[in-house]
């Protein structure tokens, strides 16, 4: 019993980080926590010690816990194990992947498509908005999808820990001359890449594009991290938003349903 009400602690505190319910900066008792839960103080503390230990929060003394931000070396830690294991994952789901699921895989990025071309016809220069947040939300589900499709629940567990932990530290802001339209188009051509690379079951090229993106990604978010952490960069950036990213049930959904397909698809769409 005590075990399974540390576990619905965690999934509530979890889920709360991840659905933006925690202001960044601010300092969470304890105790308040555990009342606003309707539980005791134990359950709830060995949650906290759970994604401390996961790195998504931190202890402030005689005070409570707040959000964790990534410094830069944690950052690079971060897109390093993401290199490695989606790049692997990539190319296990080109070996392993039904057709259904290419087809799913195919589905996703036509919808993150769709998004981004809604956001060039309204002309939106910032990542703000309904249209941004769901374009964000495909984006997540496209790669979360793929690792998925590769079968390894290892590679999942990981995977799925690390965007959670993007998610809840990522850097809030666009560069200085980058619309949010012209940055996920980068996305979507990445993406674009990676699906025509698992129709042709080519492990090659998917392992080669998943790097390609991942690294890209990198690059783009350690410049973001140096622009912000300069003094006066970002009262002048005017670039401010909020994802609340609500992948939860879908990131549940990836991880109880990895059973074993097979299949070849050869589908030929062009973008």
């Amino acid at each position: 019993m005590a075990e399974n009400l540390k576990i619905k602690a965690y999934r509530f505190l979890r889920s709360s980080m991840i659905e933006g319910r925690w202001s960044h900066g601010e300092v969470y008792s304890t105790v308040k926590i555990a009342k606003n839960m309707g539980m005791s103080l134990a359950p709830v503390r060995e949650a906290i010690v759970q994604l401390e230990t996961e790195g998504l929060i931190e202890k402030v003394e005689n005070r409570g816990v707040r959000l964790k931000r990534l410094n830069r070396e944690e950052l690079c830690d971060l897109f390093d194990v993401r290199e490695a294991m989606e790049t692997q994952a990539a190319l296990l789901a080109v070996q392993r992947a039904g057709d259904e699921e290419v087809r799913r895989l195919r589905e996703i990025f036509t919808n993150l498509r769709r998004a981004i071309h809604e956001l060039h016809k309204q002309g939106l220069s910032r990542n703000v908005g309904s249209l941004s947040e769901q374009s964000h939300q495909h984006d997540i589900e496209f790669h979360l999808y793929l690792v998925s499709i590769s079968r390894s629940k290892q590679i999942l567990k990981i995977i799925t820990d690390l965007h959670i932990l993007n998610q809840v530290t990522r850097n809030r802001g666009l560069l200085p001359g980058v619309t949010y339209e012209n940055y996920q188009a980068n996305v979507l051509r990445f993406h674009y890449r990676i699906v025509r690379a698992l129709e042709r079951r080519d492990e090659q090229s998917a392992a080669e594009w998943t790097r390609r993106h991942i690294r890209h990604a990198r690059e783009y978010h350690l410049a973001l991290y140096d622009f912000t952490h300069q003094d006066t960069a970002w009262e002048s950036a005017g670039a401010e938003v909020d994802w609340p990213g609500r992948v939860l049930a879908r990131i549940s959904e990836l991880e109880s349903n990895l059973t074993p397909h097979g299949g070849d698809s050869r589908e030929s769409e062009r973008n």
